[in-house]
């Protein structure tokens, strides 16, 4: 028997956690834009994320 299709409501979820992770990691990537550590030393600004 072939495998089972996944079910489109999976898919969406899958793309949905990838853009999510993907979308966090851009954030916290760009200059002025960590949300991961604000507090860190070299980091000019202590305003969060806009």
């Amino acid at each position: 028997m072939p495998p089972p299709e996944p079910h489109p409501i999976m898919l969406l979820h899958e793309a949905f956690l990838f853009g999510a992770s993907f979308t966090v990691l851009i954030r916290a990537l760009r200059p002025g834009g960590n949300m991961i550590a604000p507090d860190l030393p070299g980091h000019h600004t202590r305003e969060p994320y806009r």
